[in-house]
């Protein structure tokens, strides 16, 4: 699956008032050992996560038919990872519906389902990937979920540096600096610090000193 790098102005869409910016697309290596062989997922569910992928990058159409395919799919051959697809996809249900109590309504039961999966399956690296953006990408002054985010960032983070196979090194880079992101809102400023800090001194990508400043937080080296 693709990965997007940060960007300091990302796609967005507007939450009962409140701009949210869209959820990047789930990054597992190919050669990650908590990978499934694409041959042995079902043609279906590729299907659907191509849909749902093509959804996070605005697509309302691929959004329905995803969600469509996901709701077979949970009846015909239910998994965790069709069940944690479901929850991100019902989110992105709520992100393009119109009226405010059916996008509140739909983030709850997909958080609820993605809640779900980690709790039954913690180490399914997918469901905590989508279960982190997600949360992470929620307002945080109407759902109070950095916490999670900050949660399932800090499991990827350990994971990752355990076994680097998981994914992509730009994607750890990038979620260091989402988990700074996460302790700024909620106003804990010396973990913020930390997180882009240990960001500065690993990635190579110049992109991330620019992020990190326009978040207000000024490195003191280099």
């Amino acid at each position: 699956m693709s990965q997007n790098k940060p960007s300091s102005q990302p796609g967005s869409r507007s939450w009962s008032g409140i701009t949210v910016t869209l959820p990047i697309k789930p990054a597992v290596s190919p050669n990650s050992p908590a990978t499934a062989s694409p041959l042995e997922e079902p043609f279906e569910l590729r299907k659907a996560v191509a849909l749902h992928d093509a959804g996070i990058d605005g697509d309302k159409q691929a959004v329905l038919k995803a969600h469509e395919l996901l709701s077979k799919l949970r009846q015909t051959k239910p998994t965790p990872l069709v069940e944690a697809y479901y929850g991100s996809v019902v989110c992105l249900l709520g992100r393009d519906a119109v009226d405010p109590s059916e996008r509140f309504a739909k983030a709850l039961e997909g958080l609820k389902t993605l809640d779900k999966v980690v709790r039954a399956h913690p180490d399914l690296i997918q469901a905590r990937i989508l279960r982190g953006q997600v949360c992470f990408r929620l307002p945080e002054q109407f759902f109070h979920r950095s916490r999670t985010a900050i949660e399932d960032f800090h499991y990827l983070i350990s994971r990752y540096e355990q076994d680097n196979r998981l994914f992509a090194a730009d994607f750890y880079w990038r979620i260091l600096y989402q988990l700074g992101v996460a302790y700024k809102n909620i106003h804990l400023m010396h973990e913020a610090k930390a997180a882009w800090t240990k960001l500065l001194t690993l990635a190579r990508d110049p992109q991330y000193r620019a992020l990190v400043e326009q978040e207000g937080f000024v490195p003191q080296f280099g």
